[in-house]
């Protein structure tokens, strides 16, 4: 064995303990984004919960696509039981909704909401429900990474920001410095310390 595989960034974390469930997600904004986000999450095995959207006839759509639960008008109670929240609307729009969720008293302490916009930072944008839950953040959709020769790179180099990417986008994963890679076995699962 090297040396390098020594060093304490190589060294897998052991996982063997009890595993955390997975997060019930709920998306609002039944628009090509927040649709995709609802298919990819649910084929990936996490829940989704619903699929909210201004317009029945794109939630509808949506719901069928995703196949989730799709609703319009007011939003539906299990919103407030899902542990993320996923704001994926205009951006300009994104306050406003959150705003509602403030308002409306929709939030717990625990859950965290995240929006999908890629210029504005989240403790603007979700500034009206920082304070009433668990976090708040951006969900980067994966396509304009991939997409735009150098998004990564500028998001990863402005300095005031983490980025964190998961993907299985060939030659992605490779364009970022640090890397942790999930490796599996029949018993397990670790976390292992790649690149820089």
């Amino acid at each position: 064995m090297s040396n390098e595989s020594q060093s304490p960034e190589n060294e897998p974390l052991d996982l063997d303990g009890p595993a955390e469930p997975t997060p019930v997600v709920f998306i609002i904004g039944a628009g090509v984004v927040g649709t995709t986000l609802a298919a990819k999450l649910t084929r990936a095995g996490v829940p989704v919960a619903g699929l909210h959207g201004r317009q029945a006839d794109l939630s509808d759509a949506g719901s069928a696509l995703a196949g989730v639960l799709g609703s319009t008008g007011a939003l539906p109670d299990i919103l407030s039981q899902s542990q993320v929240v996923i704001i994926s609307v205009r951006d300009a729009r994104i306050p406003e909704v959150a705003k509602r969720l403030a308002d409306e008293k929709r939030l717990r302490p625990d859950q965290v909401v995240l929006h999908t916009s890629g210029n504005h930072p989240a403790a603007e944008m979700l500034a009206s429900v920082k304070k009433l839950v668990k976090g708040v953040g951006t969900l980067h959709p994966l396509i304009a990474v991939t997409d735009a020769p150098g998004t990564l790179e500028n998001l990863a180099s402005r300095g005031d920001r983490m980025v964190g990417v998961i993907t299985h986008v060939p030659g992605l994963a490779e364009r970022v410095p640090v890397r942790f890679a999930v490796r599996r076995d029949q018993r397990s699962a670790r976390i292992e310390r790649e690149g820089i």
